[in-house]
């Protein structure tokens, strides 16, 4: 595979304002399947913001995992849910589960474990096995809690 020649053909579509273009030009800079060694945080981060802003569950999903990890944007966790949020209630299970660890930890939100169940309940139904994990650990946490209050009695 030519990586350049792909770099020049998704950028041509993607100034052309081509969503998926966007998205996949956007994986080329971060270094998804990139052979050529050209990896740009802060190219795939553009990229990303504009397929996000197209409305590609995918790229909102990313971008939302560059502001919490501070990838080619700065780290900024209201951004990050913003974004998780956006692709969450597109039905993408990562970004359910990543918005159900932020209300679990606090992070960008207010802590809020209702929210937190919600979401992974969303992506666990969807097979997401971190989501399992993740409701499974606050559901025993609950009844752990259940268990201490009511023996302090």
């Amino acid at each position: 595979k030519d990586y350049s020649q792909a770099i020049y053909w998704y950028e041509k579509a993607a100034v052309n304002g081509d969503h998926q273009a966007q998205y996949n030009l956007a994986q080329l800079y971060d270094g998804e399947n990139n052979k050529s060694g050209e990896i740009d945080h802060l190219k795939s981060a553009y990229w990303y913001k504009q397929a996000a802003e197209g409305g590609v569950a995918q790229a909102q999903h990313n971008l939302g995992n560059y502001f919490v990890n501070g990838k080619g944007v700065n780290q900024d966790y209201k951004q990050a849910v913003y974004w998780f949020k956006k692709a969450a209630e597109q039905g993408y299970a990562g970004a359910q589960t990543n918005l159900g660890a932020m209300h679990a930890s606090g992070w960008g939100v207010p802590q809020d474990i209702d929210q937190a169940k919600y979401w992974f309940g969303k992506a666990a139904a969807q097979g997401d096995a971190v989501a399992k994990r993740n409701l499974k650990a606050i559901q025993g946490n609950e009844s752990h809690r259940t268990a201490t209050t009511q023996s302090e009695q």
